[in-house]
């Protein structure tokens, strides 16, 4: 059946392109078992695949999108949007030992733009929700991030949903890298925290061609899209795992934080610490939990989202 587009245009129809992209990643140790059970419980059981955590790392981005455009609609205009998400490499089998699909998925992910929250999520699954992140890249190469999002900070009758922290980062004392040829998008990344943080120097080099060519060899991003049944409000009217394929040109800026924090700050909407099972995290006065990431690292690259199917 044929879409029936609108004059507002809430559905932006893929493949969508974000030159100028400017990406902050963090890399957060995390439980193999908080994985796999997110993985469980909104991967698994659609379709006929399993899904499970390539490594106990979570990758944590803070992204200033300055141009966003579908490139059907190239001609009507563009937008413009933060965003945060949290992401980590998966597995999918198909049963037996082979074949095997390396990708990523997205348990937490928010922007502060509302058509870019809907399409995302309506279109190719992106658990997107909506919020205010605010970033500040220093003159001397420091950055900084808050975000929060649309939440409800306890579950009881008299809550209210307002807007809540969420976390926050602080990264200074950048280092320029050499080369960033290949520190692409969503694989490029860990050449940092795998290479930099994890790998001795004597088998970087031979790390550095497999780690740049993953994003072609893998089977992209997958999200859980579902509608629910009004009807049947327990039950889902469409749901399937749609697999995303971004590419990314043009790395440039590409530096390295020698020192870094993230304060995360749960809620019951947004319960972070515990469905990801971050370790090694000092309470603070201020309420949040504060991180140390096993690397920091920020690259400026043109991206787009190439292709979206039905995993």
């Amino acid at each position: 059946m044929l879409f029936r587009e609108t004059p507002w245009g809430q559905q932006s129809p893929p493949p969508w392109s974000f030159p100028g992209t400017m990406l902050r990643g963090f890399a957060l140790p995390a439980s193999f078992d908080k994985l796999a059970g997110w993985c469980e419980a909104m991967l698994d059981g659609v379709g006929d695949s399993t899904f499970f955590p390539a490594f106990p790392v979570v990758f944590v981005y803070v992204a200033h999108y300055p141009k966003m455009v579908a490139d059907a609609w190239q001609d009507l205009g563009f937008s413009v949007q933060n965003e945060y998400f949290f992401m980590f490499p998966v597995i999918r089998s198909f049963g037996g030992l082979f074949p095997l699909e390396l990708g990523w998925t997205f348990p937490f992910m928010g922007v502060d733009n509302g058509t870019s929250a809907i399409s995302g999520e309506m279109v190719v699954g992106l658990p997107k929700t909506l919020g205010r992140i605010y970033t500040d890249d220093t003159a001397n190469g420091d950055y900084s991030a808050a975000v929060s999002m649309l939440a409800l900070e306890t579950h009881s009758k008299t809550s209210q949903q307002d807007v809540h922290r969420l976390f926050a980062v602080r990264a200074d004392t950048p280092d320029l890298a050499t080369s960033a040829a290949t520190h692409g998008f969503p694989s490029g990344g860990l050449q940092v925290p795998v290479i930099d943080a994890l790998v001795p120097p004597a088998v970087r080099d031979l790390m550095e061609l497999p780690l740049a060519s993953v994003d072609e060899l893998a089977g992209g991003c997958f999200a859980l899209r579902q509608v629910r049944d009004c009807g049947a409000p327990t039950e889902a009217r469409l749901i399937d795992i749609v697999r995303m394929r971004f590419q990314s040109s043009n790395e440039r800026d590409f530096r390295v934080w020698r020192n870094a924090e993230i304060d995360v700050f749960d809620n019951a909407t947004f319960p972070i610490t515990d469905t990801l099972g971050l370790t090694g995290g000092v309470p603070q006065s201020t309420g949040g939990i504060r991180y140390t990431p096993m690397a920091a690292w920020g690259v400026t690259l043109d991206l787009s989202m190439s292709a979206a199917t039905i995993a």
